[in-house]
């Protein structure tokens, strides 16, 4: 099957924005469709800015028809390019229906699986886990502390390039990690959703970006489910893309703190 139609997508999570040698700098959405029982990996969209500002206003927990077609470059089942990257969706943005989060969860739950080992040995390349609240830590390092992998410091470059069209996400000094232990090993994971960085590059959080760790969605101290993936070019390299807590209160960090994501 090499295109795709679902009226169901639901936004999971947008990831920070990357700079691709093919397609310029773009955005990764992580997503599912009750309809097809899976999770899906939508892309390239364009960063919401400048003369783009119209072309990707998708928001987390809303639900978009999308038109989809295989990338011949990306063997992973759960990965799909839009056909139109200016009109992704023909979903009206101001139209899309809002998913409850207990929703969200519930098909979540019926996905999860118990190791980041589980995901490699099946080949999947999106997945989640439920992590209690005695099993993981949060921490932020600055650029020249990320440690090895040395991909992981590309992060960096990926903001750095939008210091022009969108300074806020240029203030961005500091990675956020997410250490846990599944029922296998134990794991350190960057942390990619874009939300999580338009928190830290206000002014009032990038000198105290452990305050992500206080903000809702990461809260210390609450079980979360933790939904990830991997990178195209390091099948075996996991990065946090959602997170939601198991009794969430007040709205989430991607949902109305500091985006428009929803």
């Amino acid at each position: 099957m090499n295109a795709l139609h679902v009226e169901d997508f639901v936004v999971l999570g947008r990831t920070v924005p990357e700079d691709s040698k093919k397609y310029g700098q773009r955005v990764c959405m992580a997503g599912y469709t009750p309809a097809c029982n899976q999770f899906l990996r939508v892309y390239p969209l364009m960063v919401p800015v400048g003369a783009n500002a119209g072309t990707n206003n998708f928001r987390a927990r809303h639900t978009y028809s999308l038109d989809l077609q295989r990338n011949p470059s990306d063997s992973r089942m759960e990965s799909w390019r839009v056909i139109d990257e200016i009109r992704p969706t023909s979903t009206p943005w101001d139209s899309a229906k809002e998913v409850k989060k207990a929703n969200i969860v519930d098909w979540l739950d019926t996905r999860k699986v118990t190791s980041i080992e589980a995901l490699n040995a099946c080949r999947l390349s999106l997945g989640v886990l439920y992590v209690p609240h005695d099993k993981w830590t949060g921490e932020t390092v600055q650029k020249e502390a990320v440690a090895p992998p040395e991909h992981h410091g590309s992060l960096f470059d990926d903001l750095k390039d939008q210091a022009v069209a969108e300074p806020m996400v240029g203030k961005v000094r500091y990675a956020p990690y997410m250490r846990f232990r599944d029922a296998v090993s134990e794991h350190r994971l960057q942390v990619r959703e874009w939300g999580a960085y338009q928190l830290l590059a206000q002014e009032a959080y990038a000198d105290r970006p452990d305050s992500l760790w206080s903000a809702p969605g990461y809260r210390t101290g609450k079980d979360l489910w933790i939904v990830v993936g991997n990178m195209t070019n390091h099948r075996k390299n996991w990065m946090v893309i959602k997170t939601f807590e198991a009794e969430a209160i007040g709205p989430g960090l991607f949902d109305d703190v500091i985006t428009e994501d929803g």
